[in-house]
């Protein structure tokens, strides 16, 4: 099997063309339920700094404290608002039964078993914080975008004892222990546990306002053909020109519908995707025009070159 990858880049998930300033208003403003508001400031600075990261003027939201929502527009042209919506954790308990050497073996009398067995407990907490936010144009509270989303942390504790002794030889036994969501303790090992898993969401926003890539990959389709088969093993060598060319000289003289989907696929990786979507549409209307039903990886790849191709134009919307 020969593939081919290359990279397709795509537009920002938040449509910010014409933004010049953002904010993320507190968490901590806007409510949500009480059990969760000494996390909230957490949350904001999160997003404040996956905000900071983008291109977009990062605007005080302090300087909204008092200020109408009907009148954001003024200061701002875009704000995040939100809310925690839970915050629960579960724990996983870990016992082992431990046998452990006298401390003076020569004490031990002869023919006597003279170790003791010693019951450890450990427990790793996970924690889950979910949360959602919304991306509101100030000018008319259209809402851009909206985002429900969930990190998680975990951490073990153990006895203070477990490191007492040599070890002999050890068994293990595992007890979940599962907490329904309502019953999120405020101790401080669990909140520092929630407070890391809520540093993630910072990161988890570099989709949201920058361009970001994805690696595609495609099957080169197969062919008894001796020129097909030979510029399969021009790809396998990396000698993509020369592939480029067997292919296309192929589909233009016969029709080829495998060397004109081999032909499109390297004009992607060449980041020419109008050129593919006119060869595939070619391919598809011979199709059409005769009754027969159109492959279905033709259609598949056309419907993604179109993507593409929308994505890249709205890329040079934020260039110009």
């Amino acid at each position: 099997m020969t593939t081919i990858s290359f990279n397709v880049e795509h537009p920002p998930l938040v449509d910010l063309r014409g933004v010049n300033s953002i904010t993320v208003i507190p968490f901590e403003w806007s409510g949500g339920s009480r059990e969760f508001t000494h996390l909230a400031e957490n949350v904001t600075y999160a997003l404040i700094n996956g905000v900071k990261r983008g291109n977009v003027n990062f605007i005080d939201p302090e300087i909204l404290r008092y200020i109408p929502n009907n009148q954001f527009y003024k200061y701002v042209d875009v704000y995040l608002t939100g809310r925690i919506i839970n915050i629960y954790y579960n724990d996983y308990n870990q016992f082992r039964e431990e046998r452990r050497r006298h401390e003076d073996q020569r004490q031990r009398e002869p023919g006597r078993r003279d170790d003791r067995a010693m019951m450890l407990e450990s427990t790793t907490r996970t924690v889950t914080v979910e949360i959602e936010y919304k991306y509101i144009r100030a000018e008319n509270n259209k809402v851009l975008a909206y985002f429900n989303k969930i990190a998680e942390r975990h951490r073990s504790i153990r006895n203070p004892h477990n490191n007492q002794s040599t070890r002999q030889h050890s068994r293990f036994f595992y007890t979940p222990n599962f907490n329904p969501p309502d019953s999120y303790p405020p101790d401080s090992w669990t909140n520092n546990i929630a407070a890391s898993a809520i540093a993630d969401f910072s990161y988890m926003m570099n989709k949201e306002l920058d361009s970001w890539m994805t690696k595609e990959e495609r099957t080169i389709k197969r062919s008894r053909d001796p020129d097909m088969k030979e510029a399969g093993k021009m790809i396998e060598r990396r000698y993509f020109g020369r592939a480029y060319e067997i292919y296309s000289k192929r589909y233009e003289q016969t029709g080829d519908v495998l060397a004109g989907y081999n032909y499109a696929i390297l004009l992607q990786f060449d980041n020419k995707y109008y050129e593919a979507m006119a060869v595939l549409e070619e391919i598809q209307a011979v199709y059409w025009a005769s009754g027969s039903r159109v492959p279905s990886f033709i259609t598949k790849e056309l419907d993604m070159i179109r993507e593409y191709i929308e994505e890249y134009e709205l890329l040079e919307g934020y260039e110009n």
